[in-house]
């Protein structure tokens, strides 16, 4: 009995035991993590961000009522604006989604204006015109099924579809930053901003990456002086508009990344206090807006 006991349990035995249980568990833990949920994404890893949040467009898990709260990436925007044009539906809808494409008069119902809130028959959220990318429209025969199309592919179309609608009942119009001459790190962007609904917008921030950062400035007079002064926010008025232009409010660019010529744009991200932001291309000129 001792002898049996003394040989099952001898110290080589034991190391070997142990040693094989531990790789056995070792092994076991492994398979449990690779089932665990995802570490969470930092909220200041802007790429980790989207990339999450394409992930969830493409599983179904944002659907066309809770599309409206995730703020669109511009870089999707302008990656879906490639694709757009690369997979042809500048044929029918128009280089910039008029619906005026070379095609156009040819086809009953028309193309449409993806400009036009009210052309949207079945939805004009981004998970719906992703879907009718896929499904086409059972009614229209010019708008046929695109299933080739992959996932990630259109939803960025549908983005840059959907960033062609007024949003929020906000409209900018007419921007354009001042260019710079060389060794000059500051200068001024403007624009208008026409809000067509019956409640007051405030802007209280602009983005841009050509600059380290922006300010909202106004000019006042103050003893017999024209100055310059940094303001908090600007209000734009129910069914009205606000104009940012020389010599009244404006917005500031500080520590200018490269210098800006005529013909050079400015990508600006407009923020409000209870509004979608809003991101326009502003052309760059001399001294005057780059339309007049």
């Amino acid at each position: 009995m001792f002898w049996w006991a003394k040989t099952r349990y001898s110290p080589s035995r034991v190391s070997r035991f142990c040693g094989r249980w531990s790789v056995i568990c070792g092994l076991l833990i492994l398979l449990a993590g690779c089932g665990s949920p995802e570490p969470e994404v930092a909220p200041d890893d802007k790429e980790a961000v989207v990339q999450v949040f394409m992930a969830q467009l493409v599983e179904g898990a944002i659907t066309p009522g809770t599309i409206g709260f995730h703020e669109i990436p511009e870089k999707f925007v302008q990656e879906g604006k490639a694709l757009y044009a690369r997979y042809g539906c500048t044929v029918c809808h128009g280089l910039e989604g008029h619906g005026d494409g070379p095609v156009s008069y040819t086809l009953k119902p028309p193309p449409r204006d993806f400009r036009d809130p009210g052309a949207y028959r079945i939805g004009r959220d981004v998970v719906t015109i992703a879907g009718t990318l896929t499904d086409g429209m059972p009614d229209s025969p010019s708008m046929v099924p695109f299933p080739h199309i992959k996932d990630e592919e259109r939803f960025k179309i549908a983005m840059y579809v959907a960033s062609l609608q007024p949003s929020d009942d906000l409209e900018i119009d007419g921007a354009w930053v001042r260019a710079t001459p060389p060794n000059r790190d500051v200068t001024a962007a403007y624009l208008v901003i026409r809000n067509r609904s019956d409640k007051a917008r405030e802007l209280i921030a602009v983005e841009t990456p050509a600059a380290e950062y922006t300010e909202l400035h106004t000019m006042r007079m103050i003893d017999d002086m024209m100055e310059m002064e940094k303001i908090e926010r600007l209000t734009v008025p129910p069914r009205g508009e606000a104009a940012l232009e020389p010599g009244g409010n404006h917005i500031m660019l500080f520590g200018v990344k490269r210098q800006l010529a005529e013909a050079d744009s400015v990508i600006l991200t407009l923020r409000f206090a209870d509004a979608k932001p809003q991101t326009v291309t502003a052309e760059v000129s001399k001294d005057r807006r780059p339309t007049e």
